[in-house]
């Protein structure tokens, strides 16, 4: 084989694998993450012949980098039985990925299950702070005090497995609590804007280390911007209480439900992520506009007063004439989405 053809096989098989990493999203501005992969385009067609097919086509989407291994690596051997066994692995590899995924939106929460996170391990109860009844088994623990400059936030908060649960305080600007002893969180303020950034050392080393919870609780006098990262995860999100304009989160595997209150008079909201259970509470008296750029997800959107006003677009009755709105743009894989009136 010439010079010049090992360096395109060798070079085919680098992009592929590169673009495997970039597609499961392996790695994050925090570095590896260490999130299971689950299929980001499979549809919630469940185990059917007709969703197999789906399922099948959402598979090859999100595996395409294996192509360009698999002719890189056909180049590299210029063998006939090994190219063929190549592409019959690649083929299996997309089935099999096609039939998990099916599985995974069928049962519920495979890789939940894997971490113990099929419930809320520490409920919300009684008082406005979050405290949990009981022993918590908090080991980290760190609480921000108002200063008076302050008057708005910004939280990133990129973590693991574990269960989040997010929710006002009145005392506080912020309280961050932990049963995971790698969590960190650290903070800036400056110009009236105060900034958190919360995130696991080694997210791998921890995983398996017993209840991994996280509680954060924001200031309710602060206006903020949330932008959240999550993997295999239950995360819950009380923000009644709280004045959130922008809400962005990045589920991986997992459950999430998030209840909005009527403070902001918009607030913009995005949810991209795997196979997800999700779930969205919103005011009675707030206009709600919902966007789907992405996905096969099922969802109860039209059951629940929304009208697909454009194609994968829906808008609630009266909603430009409402006194506070709420967009949300959702790009997702194995879903179940459910909006809530309460």
């Amino acid at each position: 084989m010439k010079k010049s053809g090992r360096i395109a096989g060798l070079l085919l098989v680098l992009a592929g694998s590169a673009f495997l990493i970039v597609e499961f999203g392996l790695f994050d501005e925090f570095g590896f993450s260490g999130d299971l992969p689950v299929p980001s385009r499979l549809s919630a067609a469940g185990l059917s012949a007709t969703g197999l097919l789906q399922a099948l086509a959402g598979a090859a989407l999100s595996l395409w980098p294996l192509l360009l291994v698999a002719a890189g690596a056909a180049i590299l051997f210029r063998n006939g039985t090994v190219s063929k066994v190549i592409w019959i692995l690649v083929f299996s590899a997309v089935c099999i990925y096609a039939v998990l995924g099916s599985v995974f939106h069928s049962s519920g929460s495979m890789i939940l299950e894997r971490f113990g996170l099929t419930e809320f391990a520490i409920p919300w109860t009684g008082g406005s702070d979050g405290e949990s009844d009981g022993d918590t088994g908090f080991v980290n623990i760190k609480e921000i005090e108002y200063t008076p400059e302050l008057d708005e936030g910004e939280a990133v908060i990129s973590l693991g497995a574990c269960n989040l649960l997010l929710k006002n305080t009145e005392d506080k600007a912020a309280v961050i609590r932990s049963t995971i002893e790698g969590v960190r969180s650290d903070w800036t303020s400056g110009g009236g804007v105060l900034n958190l950034n919360i995130g696991e050392k080694d997210v791998i080393g921890s995983i398996g280390s017993g209840k991994r919870v996280t509680q954060i609780l924001l200031g309710e006098r602060l206006d903020w911007r949330l932008f959240i990262v999550t993997g295999a995860s239950g995360t819950k999100l009380d923000l009644r209480e709280l004045r959130v304009g922008w809400l962005e989160v990045e589920a991986g595997a997992g459950a999430v439900e998030a209840h909005f209150g009527d403070g902001p008079d918009v607030t913009k909201v995005r949810i991209s992520g795997g196979a997800a259970d999700i779930r969205i509470y919103i005011p009675m008296g707030s206009g709600v506009r919902i966007e789907k750029v992405s996905g096969l997800s099922g969802s109860n959107f039209e059951a629940a007063g929304l009208t697909e006003i454009e194609t994968g677009v829906y808008e609630s009755t009266g909603y430009a004439d409402s006194a506070n709105t709420i967009d949300i743009e959702l790009s997702t894989g194995i879903s179940n989405i459910r909006l809530i009136r309460e």
